[in-house]
């Protein structure tokens, strides 16, 4: 199915509604599958899933600067916010899963989820706007995710390049600074474990 999905997403881009109920199927997928398919066909769900997140974000990545800049109307920033979340909720769904561990059964059929993750987390964190981060859960669910990448991945932060490193560091430092304990305890874990690491 995952061709036919690739073109209705790709032809409803643009629907927020349509692509928010892919984004969960997605989710709900790797929740009910992975954990019972073979070894290829875990990788191969767990390669369509975080393309799925990456292209979805990639696509909305553009119009986070214009909703940062003006009011929008209150039923597309809900839409926003379905969507943020639903985005959320497939990355942690393949971190909680443990898909680093996945491999294909072949050569160059493993799958990078540590290298995947960090991208998708480069597209997710324009998404982030302060206006979505008003919401304490919403906030809690980023900041988690983005503790538990870099908690599980720590030696690949000092390679990112400049722009996406210094932008998931000030992620980490704006979750580490809010009051909320879901928020900052995830993100203090992270700097504890790149400083353990180093």
């Amino acid at each position: 199915a995952a061709p036919a999905l690739a073109t209705l997403a790709a032809s409803f881009r643009a629907d927020r509604r349509v692509s928010c109920l892919l984004l969960k199927l997605a989710a709900d997928a790797v929740d009910a599958l992975v954990a019972h398919l073979p070894p290829a066909d875990a990788a191969a769900l767990a390669r369509w899933a975080l393309s799925a997140a990456r292209d979805h974000a990639a696509a909305r990545a553009g119009e986070a600067s214009v909703a940062a800049s003006a009011r929008l109307r209150a039923e597309d920033e809900a839409d926003a916010e379905r969507e943020l979340r639903a985005l959320l909720r497939l990355a942690a769904a393949l971190t909680a899963r443990g898909v680093a561990d996945w491999s294909g059964g072949a050569a160059g059929d493993d799958v990078d989820v540590g290298g995947s993750l960090l991208d998708a987390l480069e597209c997710v964190l324009p998404l982030a706007t302060p206006a979505m981060l008003s919401y304490p859960r919403l906030a809690a669910s980023l900041y988690a995710l983005v503790g538990d990448v870099v908690e599980t991945y720590p030696e690949r932060i000092p390679r990112l390049p400049p722009g996406p490193g210094g932008r998931l560091l000030a992620a980490l430092d704006a979750g580490a600074a809010r009051p909320e304990e879901a928020c900052a305890v995830p993100c203090l874990a992270a700097v504890a474990s790149m400083a353990t690491w180093a």
